[in-house]
């Protein structure tokens, strides 16, 4: 369906755009945080995006542009969709949780310490996607 394809790109573009530019507690560069838009801090436009990224990941995963191979034509923008949906859904739930439960260190690690690498697979298999959009896997 070409509306999910346009929904897949634009929502891995958005949230690769927001893994990136929103800091990590550890990091101390401030120069990235100061020019991003207060709409990217926003937690509840965080948690929409994270939720429509997941959610657009698994149709596309179901289906596939008109003419590509199924499941195959659709992977890399999928699993960066599910990354980084995942990544902002997680992000929001420590950040909101109440109680002082830990996350796993493995999951703290690949989702919350290199948010910044899932941003940057975001992006890049958004924009592959849209200039390939027939070729298997992208």
């Amino acid at each position: 369906m070409l509306q999910f394809y346009l929904l897949s790109i634009l929502l891995n573009c958005v949230a690769g755009f927001i893994l990136i530019s929103n800091k990590t507690p550890q990091a101390e560069n401030e120069s990235l945080e100061t020019k991003t838009p207060d709409l990217f801090k926003d937690k509840t436009f965080k948690l929409v995006i994270g939720i429509m990224c997941c959610f657009s990941a698994l149709v596309k995963l179901l289906t596939s542009f008109p003419g590509a191979v199924p499941i195959l034509g659709d992977l890399i923008p999928s699993v960066a969709g599910l990354l980084g949906g995942a990544s902002l859904l997680i992000e929001y739930y420590i950040t909101q949780s109440p109680s002082e439960a830990k996350l796993n260190p493995k999951l703290e690690t690949i989702f919350i310490a290199n948010k910044k690498y899932i941003g940057i697979l975001c992006i890049l298999s958004a924009l592959l996607h849209f200039l390939f959009p027939k070729v298997i896997l992208l």
